[in-house]
C-alpha cells in the first residue's frame, strides 16, 4: 500500500510541474508582444537628416560666335548682308504715290509733305469765278437800267447814263438820284461791284499752294546711280 500512495504523490508531483510551467510559458509570450507596442509609443521622435550639399557652379558659357562683316565670305561660301543699307528717301512707290487724293487744297506752307506728293503754286479759282460773276451780273444789270433810262428820256438827255461806268457809275449816279429808292439801288449796285472787282484781283494776284501727287504734275527729283553720282530728273505724267 505504500507503494501506491507513493506512486500517486509522484502523479500528483508530476502534474503540478506540468501546470507551473505551461502558465510560465503563456506570461513571457504575452510580456513579448505588449513589449514592442509600448517601446514603439515612448521612442521620440527621429530627427531630421541634414544633408551639407556643396554648392554646384553653373557651366562657364559658350564664346560668342563673331559674324563676319559686310562683304566677308561666311563658312559655308556665302556673304554676309550688311547690317544697313542706304536707301533713296526721294523714292517712293507707285503703289504709294496713286492711293490718296489728286491734290490737297487745305495744305499750309511749313507744315510737313506727306510721302507721294509734292507743292505747286496755282491761281484762286473760287475768287476769280465769284469775283467775275458778282461784277459782271451786277454791272450788267446796271447797264440795262441805264440803257431803258436813255429809251425812256424825252428829252434827249439820260439821268441814269453814270450807270454805264463801271464799278464807279453806280456811286455817281447816287449825287444825282433824286428818290430814295434810286439812292439805296445805287449803294447796293456800287457795292456788289466794288466787292466783286476786289475778289477777281485777289484771285489773280494771290496765288495758292497745294499739294499734287507726284503721278498726276511734272517735278524734279533726285536721282542716286549705280556709281555713286547725282543727278535730278524730271517726273510726269502725260
Amino acid at each position: 500500500m505504500t507503494r501506491w500512495i507513493r506512486t500517486a504523490l509522484a502523479s500528483v508531483a508530476s502534474l503540478a510541474l506540468l501546470l507551473s510551467a505551461s502558465q510560465a510559458s503563456a506570461q513571457s509570450t504575452t510580456a513579448a508582444g505588449a513589449a514592442p507596442a509600448g517601446s514603439a509609443q515612448a521612442a521620440p521622435p527621429a530627427a531630421p537628416l541634414v544633408v551639407n550639399a556643396a554648392p554646384v557652379e553653373a557651366p562657364a558659357p559658350a564664346p560668342a560666335k563673331l559674324l563676319p562683316q559686310s562683304g566677308q565670305p561666311l563658312s559655308n561660301g556665302e556673304y554676309a548682308a550688311p547690317m544697313s543699307q542706304k536707301t533713296q528717301p526721294s523714292y517712293v512707290p507707285q503703289s504709294v504715290a496713286m492711293s490718296g487724293p489728286d491734290t490737297i487744297d487745305d495744305y499750309e506752307e511749313g507744315r510737313p509733305i506727306p510721302a507721294g506728293y509734292h507743292t505747286e503754286t496755282r491761281k484762286r479759282k473760287g475768287l476769280i469765278i465769284g469775283g467775275a460773276v458778282t461784277l459782271g451780273s451786277m454791272y450788267l444789270l446796271s447797264a440795262m437800267i441805264a440803257a431803258a433810262g436813255a429809251d425812256l428820256s424825252s428829252s434827249g438827255q439820260n439821268s441814269v447814263a453814270p450807270l454805264y461806268v463801271p464799278v464807279f457809275g453806280p456811286f455817281i449816279q447816287l449825287a444825282t438820284a433824286g428818290s430814295s429808292t434810286g439812292r439805296f439801288w445805287c449803294i447796293i449796285d456800287g457795292g456788289a461791284q466794288a466787292a466783286g472787282l476786289a475778289m477777281l484781283i485777289s484771285g489773280l494776284v494771290l496765288d495758292k499752294t497745294i499739294l499734287v501727287r507726284n503721278d498726276l504734275g511734272a517735278m524734279l527729283i533726285p536721282i542716286h546711280t549705280r556709281d555713286g553720282g547725282n543727278g535730278l530728273g524730271l517726273m510726269a505724267r502725260f
